[in-house]
């Protein structure tokens, strides 16, 4: 899963938002992310707190201003309000969509695999 190292955080033009995982082998990967951005000089816009969970996976860019995020096996909706609370002063809206989950979590994992 860590070749994924899109699902720690969520980058904006605004700055990162350090995403909280939804599956617990990869709860520290969030506070990597972190300090790898604070060297760099990357502001971080936010982060989002347990009991939120979203995984960048969820998350697709419409286009400067939308973002869809998919509500399912990593990310709930607490995860999904407290990214709409951080970017939405911002001017970026989000819409959160409950994932396809009928033939079981496998043929879904998030909303980047419909």
């Amino acid at each position: 899963d860590s070749v994924f190292t899109h699902d720690p955080s969520l980058m904006t033009d605004h700055g990162a938002i350090i995403l909280a995982m939804g599956k617990a082998l990869r709860r520290a990967e969030p506070g990597l992310h972190e300090a790898a951005y604070r060297r760099m000089g990357v502001p971080i816009l936010g982060r989002i707190e347990h009991p939120g969970q979203v995984e960048g996976g969820d998350c697709v860019w419409v286009d400067a201003r939308t973002l869809a995020v998919g509500r399912g096996v990593r990310t709930n909706q607490d995860g999904i309000q407290q990214l709409a609370n951080l970017l939405t002063p911002k001017g970026v809206q989000v819409y959160g969509y409950d994932l396809p989950l009928w033939h079981g979590e496998e043929a879904c994992l998030h909303l980047m695999s419909v």
